[in-house]
C-alpha cells in the first residue's frame, strides 16, 4: 500500500525522514519549512510558498492538506515553546481526518490531557527514547498494581557527552563540540553549560511524556511539576573531574527506597505525583555495580525495570538503542506510520 504523506519541519529529523520516505511505500506530497511549502526536492510548492511567520506557515500547511489530502502528517519541528505550536498543528491535522506522527515532545509533555482522547490517531514513540521504542516496550510489561522502579537513560546527547568524559577522559568542551558535529546537539553548540541546561529541559519533557503514556492514572505529570536545581559552571567542573564517573540518570518509582540523588543536587529534577517519585540527576556510576554493568554507552538510551520491593519479582532490561541524532527518531516515526495505517 502506498500512502500519501506530508512532512512538517525540514531540520535534522525532517531531512532524514524525507530521505527515508523515498525508500518506503510512501509518496511525500509536500514539505512545510520555515519559508513555505516545498516539494521533497526543495522546489517551491506551486501557489503555497509563503513568508516566515508561524501563522503563515500553519496556514500554508493546512491549505496544502486540503489540496493533497495526505494519509499521515509527520511533525518534525523543534520545541521552541510550551508545545502550543505543535498542539495547534496536531489538532488541525486530526480535524482534517489525517493521522499524525510526531517527534516533537512539547505538545504531549505540556498538553497530554488534551491530546489523550486522540492518542489512537497519533504516533509518538519518537518523542522518548529515540530508536529504542521505549514507550511501547514498557507498556507491554505486566506492572500494574506492583511496586516498580524504572531506571532509564532518556537523553542520548547527555549520555554521549558524559560517557566521553567519564570513560575516555576527554574534555567536556571537546565532547560538546563533537556532539554538535554529529547532530546530537544543536549545530554550532559550543557553550557546555547552555547545552547541558537545554538537555535537562529536554529530560523534563521526556519524563512527562513517558510517565503519562505508561503509568498515569487520571493525574498527569507536567514539566512544570518538577523542582529543578540550577546547574553552574563550577558544578559541571565537579561532575567532570578526572576520576569521577558521573552520568545523567532518571528514575520513576512507586517503591520504597532512597532517592536517586540528594535534594538540591545541582542539575537534578524531582517531582511527586500520587505514589510516584520521578527524578533525574547526575549519578556517580561505579563500574562493576548493577547500575554500572547496565549503563548504556555512547549515544544510547536504555531502560532497566525492577518489579517488587527489592526486585524480587524480576529485574529486566526492557530496551536499549540509539537515543539522539536524526536517524533513530526518523526510523521510529516510520514505524509509527506503518502501525497507524495498518501496513503489513
Amino acid at each position: 500500500m502506498n500512502y500519501k504523506a506530508i512532512v512538517i519541519g525540514r531540520g535534522n529529523i525532517g531531512g532524514e525522514l524525507i530521505s527515508r520516505l523515498a525508500g518506503v511505500s510512501a509518496i511525500t506530497k509536500a514539505v512545510v519549512a520555515r519559508k513555505g511549502v516545498y516539494t521533497p526536492k526543495g522546489e517551491p510548492h506551486e501557489g503555497l510558498t509563503t513568508g516566515g511567520t508561524e501563522d503563515e506557515r500553519v496556514k500554508a500547511a493546512f491549505g496544502m492538506m486540503e489540496e493533497e489530502k495526505p494519509d499521515v502528517a509527520f511533525l518534525a519541528i523543534p520545541t521552541t515553546d510550551d508545545g502550543s505550536i505543535a498542539l495547534r498543528y496536531i489538532q488541525a491535522i486530526l480535524a482534517r481526518g489525517c493521522k499524525v506522527v510526531t517527534s516533537e515532545k512539547g505538545a504531549l509533555a505540556h498538553h497530554f490531557e488534551t491530546l489523550r482522547p486522540h492518542l489512537s490517531q497519533i504516533g509518538y514513540r519518537a518523542t522518548v527514547g529515540g530508536g529504542t521504542m521505549m514507550i511501547p516496550a514498557l507498556r507491554v510489561r505486566q506492572m500494574s498494581g506492583k511496586p516498580v522502579t524504572v531506571n532509564a537513560v532518556v537523553n542520548g546527547t547527555l549520555n554521549y557527552i558524559f560517557a566521553g568524559v567519564a570513560l575516555e577522559g576527554r574534555s567536556l568542551a571537546e565532547m560538546v563540540r563533537e556532539a554538535a558535529s554529529l547532530q546530537y546537539a544543536e549545530p554550532g553548540a559550543n557553550d557546555p553549560l547552555a547545552v547541558v541546561r537545554g538537555e535537562v529541559k529536554d529530560v523534563k519533557m521526556k519524563l512527562s511524556v513517558l510517565f503519562n503514556a505508561v503509568f498515569a492514572k487520571g493525574e498527569y505529570l507536567h514539566p512544570d511539576s518538577f523542582q529543578e536545581t540550577e546547574l553552574s559552571d563550577d558544578d559541571l567542573l565537579a561532575f567532570t573531574d578526572p576520576g569521577a564517573g558521573y552520568r545523567y540518570l532518571t528514575r520513576l518509582s512507586n517503591n520504597s527506597g532512597p532517592d536517586l540523588v540528594a535534594e538540591g543536587s545541582p542539575g537534578s529534577l524531582k517531582a511527586k505525583i500520587g505514589k510516584w517519585r520521578v527524578e533525574a540527576g547526575f549519578y556517580n556510576v561505579i563500574q562493576g555495580t548493577d547500575i554500572g554493568r547496565w549503563f548504556p554507552s555512547g549515544v544510547n538510551n536504555a531502560v532497566m525495570v525492577k518489579i517488587g520491593h527489592h526486585g524480587d519479582e524480576g529485574v529486566y532490561e526492557v530496551c536499549r538503542g540509539p537515543g539522539a541524532g536524526p536517524a533513530a527518531p526518523a526510523e521510529a516515526m516510520l514505524a509509527d506510520a506503518k502501525e497507524l495505517l495498518a501496513i503489513a
